[in-house]
């Protein structure tokens, strides 16, 4: 698959540590410690912009392969899609979604074998319900589920998923991280919280339509000049049905520049990013 950067942002630093002091031991305390030192480190954001109705049993293996050279050639965190395990086939959606366990397994093995941070969207069955679930994992084992709350019913979402309450902002081993899934996106009071609980950088999963691609753009800009932060956009490419979907998965920094942007092909959209630049931003230009 081809990478894509944008030139001034390649360069990556994150070192490994090999020591740490005894009172900072406990997990808690040591990520803590992490995340301190994150902040002043650039940090390699990558979007893997795929087809993601290609990613059934054939497909799978290929991506998840893709997923591991990815981290192993550069720790960091990477971002799926929206349902990159099969993408909005319905009703072949709930036998997608009795995949995702075995999914998870593979995810955290890959995050376990190389140190990094997985974010992408899945369907997750829970007590009869299906639900559209942003996850993280890390380090060998999830730290966070995030349930989209809004479901486009022009694509019968509503009809096969449900919704509720749900957690948006997440500690990690490279600071606090918001998200949201596709069509939240459309709704900037969800975003308010994110800003005040100190999220650094905003990930959007999504399978946005082509017929609306100039939207996608401009809510990703509008997201992080509203919130001062970065926030990073995966959409996916190919067709399901009559419906296009545009690709344009972007980065866009706290000032509203847009750093790295991918086109309407498969590729991974790639930028070093640095979190105490959203701090930066916060401090020029207060927002109350």
């Amino acid at each position: 698959m081809k990478r894509t950067y944008q030139s001034q942002w390649t360069v990556s630093i994150w070192p490994q540590y090999d020591f740490c002091p005894l009172s900072l031991a406990k997990h808690g305390a040591f990520l803590y410690y992490k995340t301190m030192q994150t902040k002043r480190k650039k940090i390699t954001l990558s979007l893997l912009q795929i087809d993601t109705e290609r990613q059934g049993d054939a497909g799978m293996p290929r991506v998840l392969k893709t997923l591991r050279e990815t981290v192993r050639e550069q720790r960091g965190i990477v971002v799926l899609p929206e349902i990159w395990s099969g993408g909005f086939s319905w009703p072949e959606i709930k036998a997608t979604a009795r995949k995702t366990p075995e999914i998870i397994k593979e995810l955290c093995r890959i995050t376990r074998d190389h140190p990094s941070l997985i974010i992408g969207s899945l369907p997750e069955s829970k007590e009869g319900r299906l639900y559209n679930t942003a996850l993280l994992i890390e380090d060998g084992r999830i730290i966070g589920r995030y349930v989209k709350q809004h479901l486009f019913s022009p694509m019968e979402e509503d009809r096969y998923f449900a919704t509720r309450r749900s957690r948006k902002a997440f500690a990690t081993q490279y600071g606090k991280i918001g998200l949201a899934i596709c069509f939240d996106l459309r709704f900037p009071e969800a975003f308010i919280p994110l800003c005040k609980e100190g999220v650094w950088l905003i990930i959007v999963p999504a399978q946005w339509p082509k017929p609306r691609c100039s939207h996608w753009e401009a809510l990703l800009v509008a997201r992080a000049i509203e919130n001062q932060a970065f926030v990073a956009g995966c959409n996916r490419v190919g067709r399901t049905g009559n419906t296009s979907f545009c690709g344009g998965s972007m980065i866009v920094d706290p000032w509203g520049k847009v750093i790295a942007r991918g086109k309407g092909k498969s590729v991974i959209v790639s930028a070093a990013v640095q979190p105490d630049r959203t701090e930066e931003i916060r401090r020029t230009l207060p927002m109350g």
